[in-house]
């Protein structure tokens, strides 16, 4: 017979949904694109909806957004951006390794 942590006392009779009394998380998996993804896929989306917009050399985006006019997201801002979107996916406070 094998050894198992259910009959050795350390799960209860429902294994399958806790442990030691507790219950388990479900395990989420994301891709989380890295961050010149995410960048183009922003880009993607004001090209999808027809939002002018303009990149400039030192990579801040300029966009021409309905009832805000002209509005820039600097590379600063976009990582901000970027680290909340990665937070949300992962459920978690995650930090960058640049």
């Amino acid at each position: 017979m094998n050894w198992s942590p259910k009959r050795a006392g350390f799960e209860s009779g429902n294994s399958g949904n806790s442990g030691y009394g507790r219950f388990r998380k479900p395990c989420r998996t994301a891709v989380v694109p890295d961050i010149q993804q995410f960048k183009h896929s922003l880009l993607l989306e004001l090209d999808a909806d027809g939002i002018a917009y303009d990149v400039e050399s030192d990579g801040t985006i300029v966009a021409n957004l309905p009832g805000r006019g002209w509005v820039e997201k600097t590379p600063e801002m976009l990582e901000e951006d970027y680290k909340e979107y990665v937070n949300k996916l992962c459920g978690r406070e995650v930090y960058l390794i640049a």
